[in-house]
């Protein structure tokens, strides 16, 4: 999400960054404000012993157990009362959540703020959404709200990163579909290199050093 908040305050506007402690160094180094909302990101170790029953699912199971048991059921209350409090502070005029962030799309709803959800990839299976939406529905009832049938997913706008030819569809639902595409900060010079690929597992994997890079 750096490139977008990135070429927003290039355009002038006034950019925060919500998040976990861990990333307060990272967001302010970049110029934005932070506010500290909800734990930092557990560790794979931290999930394990968490959420045991993880490591004995199939991998067809293991991604909407992690939307609805980690992501939605338990991430988000322990997010969701410091974000609040952050939007009736700063008073933005929208809030950007990334799509397996579930305390954004809940605040906002309950205080008619627009949002986007910010993709991190290929458009989420539809077991997925359902299973998040599930352990998102108690949270939106203890706030008087009704339950969104997708945990607030792409209400407003879906900011698309995945490129077209790999995308596997249009969200169901989301009124404004924006690609988005991280654009080059400096020129770079012309290389008769092979263009280079970095292959990753994930967002906590890869702090494992388990990856590759793939000349094509």
């Amino acid at each position: 999400m750096l490139p977008l908040a990135r070429a927003l305050l290039e355009a002038g506007h006034d950019v925060g960054c919500a998040s976990g402690h861990d990333v307060e160094a990272l967001a302010q180094g970049h110029g934005l404000m932070f506010w500290r909302a909800g734990p930092g990101q557990m560790t794979a170790a931290e999930r394990v012993t968490v959420f045991p029953e993880a490591s004995s699912l199939s991998p067809v199971e293991i991604r909407p157990f992690f939307f609805r048991r980690v992501f939605a059921a338990h991430e988000l209350p322990l997010r969701i009362e410091d974000l609040d409090a952050v939007v009736e502070q700063w008073k933005p005029d929208i809030l950007v959540h990334e799509v397996a962030e579930f305390a954004g799309p809940l605040v906002a709803s309950a205080r008619g703020l627009p949002y986007a959800t910010h993709s991190f990839g290929v458009l989420l299976g539809e077991d997925v959404v359902a299973a998040a939406a599930k352990g998102a529905r108690p949270h939106w009832r203890s706030r008087g709200l009704n339950p969104h049938p997708r945990a607030g997913l792409w209400q407003h706008l879906y900011l698309d990163v995945c490129p077209p030819t790999l995308q596997r569809g249009v969200p169901s639902g989301a009124p404004t579909v924006q690609q988005v595409r991280p654009g080059e900060r400096t020129p770079r010079a012309r290389s008769t290199r092979r263009p280079l690929i970095y292959v990753t597992l994930g967002t906590v994997y890869n702090s494992a050093s388990i990856h590759r890079r793939v000349g094509v």
